[in-house]
């Protein structure tokens, strides 16, 4: 067994890798909504200034957790791509 990290910002991507997933049959996959280290680090008053150095830092994240067997990674990392790009 494997698992296949994936990160994105954009939740409709999310739904559209989900949706992949289900047609190669890879139905077990976790989301977690989180914050990324420019959001927690914006918000400590003497760092704030670093905010600008991590682009995208104002939006959420979403982690989606899948756990295949080893022969489904391949076809995983292509849903991905085929959805998200490189």
């Amino acid at each position: 067994m494997e698992l296949v990290i994936t990160i994105l910002k954009d939740y409709r991507l999310v739904e559209e890798v989900l949706l992949r997933f289900i047609d190669i049959d890879v139905t077990g996959s976790t989301v977690v909504e989180s914050q990324g280290m420019g959001q927690i680090l914006g918000d400590v008053p003497i760092l704030a200034g670093l905010r600008g150095l991590f682009p995208g830092s104002g939006q959420n994240s979403f982690v989606i957790l899948t756990v295949v067997e080893n022969e489904r990674v391949k076809s995983c990392l292509d849903a991905i791509e085929d959805t998200c790009g490189d």
